[in-house]
């Protein structure tokens, strides 16, 4: 297994991933309104991913 810092590339996944562990720690625990309204901003998550990884690898540099 190879860990690296995320690149922008990476943003669906790591928005999928992030939505789905709130959906798996938090159900049940807090309203399932609060979980369907992050899953609804999908792509401001997406977006903000996409802005705030770097554009190349540090390892790769």
């Amino acid at each position: 297994m190879r860990i690296r810092p995320a690149v922008p590339e990476d943003a669906v996944e790591l928005t999928d991933l992030h939505l789905d562990v709130w959906d798996e720690a938090y159900s049940g625990l807090i309203s399932e309104d609060v979980l369907a309204e992050r899953r609804a901003r999908r792509d401001q998550r997406l977006h903000r991913w996409k802005s705030t990884t770097p554009r190349t690898c540090p390892a790769a540099r």
